[in-house]
């Protein structure tokens, strides 16, 4: 029953979408016929016909979903649909038959759904399919006529029949106006009498170019004119001759639209269409200048003109508009750029040459556009230029001094000199640098160099030449050279004149002097006579005291002469490059730092000043400053007496040692040569006899050579016990002869005989010599510290008896009648200082040892004793008792400083041997102190303080740290162990051993000594003792097995140097007080200086004097 339902709606949709779609069809065609007529009758506008286009569609868009559509979608049973209760309604009223039982069953149905009794369910059931049986023969799809919906075409064949009949007699009614509405955007002309015709080709342009717009008027009847119209403004037309018009539109930068009016008719849009023009509207230029110009990178904006450095990269961003490419032509070569971002295009190249370049910018649409023509001009790296000027130093044979100028546009790279010897043509050139600013296009250099520095030998000769290469990287460093100049050396002979020429300009330069200082004296003593009955000083008074300081300046300039001389002697000496002995070495020194500390920058500077200031000087400025000239003269003429008398010793010891060296040398010749005429035949005897006949004009020259050197001694104040063997040299000369007459008569054997015996001779001669000169110097040595230690005694004495009179005087009254007397006892004082001075000053010509600061500290001593008479004679105590005090205190400096020198003169005789005339055989390197005296000192040190260890501590008046001379005792010793533990460190290091492990103990006794002098001995004193008591033992063990272990090799010539000056020195250049005590009273704090100073008094007197 239910199906029968379903098939009736079914073909109740169909029904009901066949009777649509014919009805559908029937108004869309009857709309299009009255659509089509409006048009054809009005011709409308665009917008008209456009909103007549789209309520056409819109309408039967409509019509045709609500017709055909929705019904086709209920067949689907999309949507809605009618109920079977409706269908069964639909149904009774076609069948009368059915009537309502349809409705009936169908409501019984839903009752069934209802009951839940089984037996009225079963009552309904029988009476539905009652009913159903009865309904089952009735057709319920008969009801619906498919056929019944031909009535519906009488409304769809007669607009059908019209527009077929349309389309046969006049097609134009219905094509045209459907045509328009159907393309409603474009423009349709209305039918006129008279045509308007657009002469231009094509309607493009391009941006920012002018488009003229021509059009042609043809027909019976012609407007009065033509304008051009943008849809706002209207623009006449420019007629040419009757019948042809044109406008021209200005700059167009964009596409535009345009019609042609006339009084009646408004022609369709047209376009011009504007293309766009490729533009280059800006370019940056970047140069990359290469890296050796350390110049920054530059841009330049909107100029192609460029000037650049070979080898600058140049980097073209070239900004565009509406570009597709730019091209880059760069002379016949052509580059096409793409653009990698938006419109800006880049180019880059290096440029090594000039070229000439053009840029253009294309695009789709346009090509061969505008161009631009540039240049770039490279300027090319120039080659260096140098000039060099050459001085050489006449006085000083090789000593080459050159200036000069490099030049370069940008820069420098290097700046070498090379140099050869010439009989190495086949080695290669060596170099060095010369220092130079590489940034500074011009500048001057200068270059010095001594010949032997280079490894050039007396009698050799060199070439050489200056190179300088510029910074230009890219072309490999471009160079110049100066021309190849070349150098003679001398031979030692020249080199050996020339020396002895120097050496008496010394001698005669310092002679010159110490006159030119007496005349200044005595000058200086006319002047106080004179200024002394003076009140004021005159004009003239000033004009001889600015002479006075221009001979005092003058003295200076001949002390730094006498310096240079004294140098020049030095490079002279270092070309002959002779070995010396360790004491000839040392005096060379020595004599160098006396030299040089004779001319004083600041004493010139100073005497500059008062020249400048002699206007405001008065008389009691005058006296001082008399007084301080004649005080520095005098320290002068001490000096350069000094330095003389050192130098003609240094002058007979190095002739002497030179020539023993050579007869040595001369003695190993001889014996070699006697070795090759024993083996040689009598074919070489011409050979032979030449060899002989050198070595004896060599021994010839030897033995002027000691003549020389006794002449030398004989010069000195002392001469050295010296007097060479007169019986050897005849017994060498014999043999000399003997050789030669056997070698003529070809007696080869004999004659090696004699030659043999000569060399022995040579040898044993030259070990005599050596020996008698190193005897001579160690008895010279010998006595001088002798009365070094009387001088040392001496000032002991003096020191006592001052610190005495200071003690006299500070208790005596000035109105006391005892004061004369102490005036007296200062007098007795100064005499006997005086011949101290005078002893000392005769010792310090003999002794190199005795530095010049030493001497100078006698005359401190001397002046502060007469002045402290002086002010005691005015009965001034006060300032008498300052001057006193002074004394002291430099007495006691002198004593510190000759102790100095005392033990390096003993350690100098050490090192030379204890046999005398034995010469030391490893220079430099002496006996060492002994760790087991050292070790057995400090245990007597240790026990001697034991006791201390229960006192009642520095303050105290019991016990050891109240006991001043007993600590005074033990400070001495231990700074004299400490002493000769830094001397035993040093000699480890000078013979390459390893001290450094000693050098905490030298920290610790440094301790103790301060504790002793401070009167703080206590338990961790001891304790400190006893650990390097300990240390000392176990480095006395050591050492004695590493001697078991291995032998010690000679180290000879390795301490040849200045390496020891900073010793000689140390004192004197340490800051020193006013004030001094010399006996402990007190607990004081003290510098290191002090503490050294007050230990070595105390041990020296300890030691002479005993308890």
């Amino acid at each position: 029953m239910l199906t029968k339902i379903r098939g009736f709606v079914k073909k109740y949709y169909k029904n009901q979408m066949l009777r649509g779609l014919i009805l559908s069809l029937s108004i869309i065609v009857t709309l299009f016929l009255a659509v089509d007529l409006v048009e054809y009758l009005s011709w409308s506008s665009v917008l008209a016909r456009t909103i007549i286009f789209y309520s056409f569609i819109a309408f039967v868009t409509g019509v045709f979903v609500y017709y055909v559509i929705i019904p086709f979608f209920k067949i689907l049973h999309i949507g809605d649909t009618i109920s079977n209760e409706d269908a069964a309604l639909i149904i009774g009223r076609h069948f009368p038959e059915v009537s309502d039982r349809l409705l009936n069953v169908l409501q019984l149905k839903n009752q069934v759904r209802e009951l839940s009794g089984k037996r009225e369910m079963d009552l309904l059931i029988a009476g539905i399919e009652q009913k159903s049986a009865a309904l089952t023969p009735v057709p319920f799809k008969n009801v619906i006529k498919l056929k019944e919906n031909k009535k519906y075409l009488r409304y769809f064949i007669p607009p059908v029949i019209i527009i077929f009949m349309i389309m046969i007699i006049s097609p134009a009614f219905i094509i045209g106006p459907s045509t328009r509405i159907v393309h409603h955007s474009a423009y349709f002309e209305k039918p006129l009498p008279y045509q308007l015709t657009i002469l231009n080709s094509k309607l493009e342009t391009l941006q920012h170019e002018d488009f003229t717009l021509k059009v042609k008027i043809t027909g019976e009847e012609v407007p009065d004119g033509v304008s051009v119209t943008d849809g706002i403004y209207v623009y006449r037309m420019a007629e040419l001759k009757p019948g042809l018009y044109e406008y021209t539109f200005k700059d167009l930068n964009n596409d535009i639209w345009f019609q042609l009016k006339t009084d009646d008719y408004l022609s369709e849009k047209y376009k011009i269409k504007v293309f766009p023009k490729p533009v280059i509207f800006s370019f940056d230029v970047k140069l990359t200048y290469p890296a050796y110009l350390k110049k920054k990178t530059d841009i330049i904006q909107n100029s192609g003109d460029i000037i650049v450095p070979e080898g600058s990269q140049i980097t073209w961003t070239i900004y565009t508009k509406d570009a597709r490419h730019v091209i880059f032509k760069k002379g016949d070569q052509k580059i096409i750029l793409n653009s990698g971002n938006g419109n800006s295009f880049t180019y880059s190249t290096k440029a090594n040459s000039n070229f000439y370049y053009t840029l253009m910018a294309e695009n789709q649409f346009v090509k061969n556009s505008d161009s631009l023509n540039f240049s770039v001009q490279v300027i090319k790296d120039q080659y260096p230029a140098i000039e060099v000027n050459q001085a050489q130093d006449e006085s000083l044979f090789g000593n080459l001094y050159f200036t000069g100028v490099i030049s370069d546009d940008y820069g420098f790279h290097s700046l070498k000199f090379f140099y050869k010897k010439e009989d190495q043509e086949n080695t290669n050139w060596k170099q060095q640098s010369i220092s130079f600013n590489p940034d500074i296009p011009k500048q001057s250099f200068s270059h010095a160099f001594l010949t032997h520095e280079l490894g050039l030998k007396p009698g050799e000769s060199m070439s050489y030449f200056f190179e300088v290469r510029d910074n230009d990287a890219i072309n490999g460093y471009k160079k110049a050279r100066s021309p190849i100049l070349y150098l003679y050396l001398p031979d030692v002979s020249e080199i050996e004149n020339k020396l002895a020429e120097k050496s008496e300009q010394v001698k005669r330069k310092i002679k010159e002097t110490l006159d030119e200082l007496d005349k200044i004296n005595r000058e200086i003593d006319e002047k106080q006579k004179d200024l002394f009955d003076k009140k004021e000083l005159t004009w003239a008074d000033k004009q001889q005291l600015a002479e006075l300081l221009n001979k005092q300046l003058a003295i200076e300039k001949n002390l730094q002469k006498l310096n240079r001389l004294n140098n020049q002697i030095d490079d002279l000496e270092n070309l002959v490059n002779e070995e010396k002995s360790r004491q000839l070495q040392e005096k060379t020194d020595r004599l160098d730092q006396m030299f040089n500390d004779l001319a004083d920058k600041k004493y010139e500077q100073q005497l500059e000043k008062m020249k400048k200031e002699l206007d405001k000087i008065n008389k009691d400025k005058l006296k001082k400053l008399l007084d301080n000239l004649k005080e520095k003269n005098d320290d002068l003429k001490t000096s350069l007496d000094q330095n003389l008398e050192l130098y003609k010793q240094y002058e007979f010891q190095k002739q002497l040692e030179e020539t023993i060296n050579r007869l040595d040398s001369l003695a190993d010749r001889q014996n070699d040569l006697a070795k090759e005429t024993k083996g040689k035949k009598n074919s070489d005897k011409n050979q032979a006899i030449e060899k002989q006949d050198k070595i004896s004009k060599n021994f010839e020259q030897i033995k002027k050579n000691l003549d020389e050197a006794e002449k030398l001694n004989n010069e000195l104040e002392e001469p050295f016990e010296f007097n060479a063997d007169t019986s050897e040299m005849k017994a060498i000369d014999m043999q000399l002869d003997d050789a030669s007459n056997n070698l003529e008569q070809g007696k080869s054997k004999k004659a090696s005989q004699n030659q043999s015996q000569a060399g022995s001779k040579m040898k044993q001669m030259a070990k005599n010599l050596s020996m008698m000169m190193q005897s001579a110097m160690q008895a010279r040595m010998g006595e001088d510290a002798e009365k070094i230690k009387k001088i040392l005694d001496n000032l002991i004495d003096l020191s006592f008896k001052l610190e005495r009179v200071m003690g006299d005087v500070s208790a005596t009254s000035k109105n006391d009648p005892k004061y004369p007397e102490n005036i007296e006892k200062i007098k007795q004082i100064n005499d006997d200082f005086q011949i101290v001075h005078d002893s000392l000053l005769a010792i310090s010509k003999r002794q190199i040892m005795i530095q010049p600061f030493v001497v100078k500290e006698t005359e401190k001593i001397k002046t502060h004793l007469n002045k402290a008479t002086s002010q005691m004679q005015d009965r001034k105590t006060g300032p008498a008792l300052s001057h006193q005090q002074y004394a002291m205190t430099s007495i006691n400096n002198l004593a510190l400083m000759l102790s100095e020198s005392l033990d390096k003169m003993q350690m100098s005789m050490q090192m030379s041997g204890n046999k005398p005339g034995q010469q030391c055989k490893t220079p430099g390197q002496g006996q060492m102190p002994s760790l087991q005296q050292l070790s057995q000192m400090q245990g007597k040190l240790n026990k001697s303080m034991k006791p201390g260890a229960k006192s009642q501590g520095a303050k105290g008046e019991d016990g050891i740290n109240g006991n001043s001379e007993k600590l005074a005792r033990m400070a001495a010793m231990q700074s004299e162990i400490r002493k000769r533990l830094q001397e035993y460190i040093d000699q480890m290091k000078n013979n390459q051993g390893t001290g450094n492990s000693l050098n905490d103990l030298i920290k610790e006794m440094e301790k103790t000594e301060k504790d002793i002098i401070n009167r703080k001995i206590s338990q961790e004193t001891l304790e400190r003792q006893n650990r390097i008591e300990v240390r000392l033992l176990q480095s006395e063990k050591a050492q004695m097995e590493r001697e078991k272990e291995r032998k010690r090799e000679s180290k000879e010539g390795k301490n040849v140097g200045k390496s020891n000056k900073k010793f000689i020195f140390e004192d004197v250049n340490k800051p020193k007080t006013k004030t001094e005590e010399i006996i402990l009273t007190v607990p004081i704090e003290m510098s290191p200086y002090y503490n050294e100073l007050l230990s070595k008094y105390k041990y020296k007197f300890i030691r002479e004097h005993g308890n």
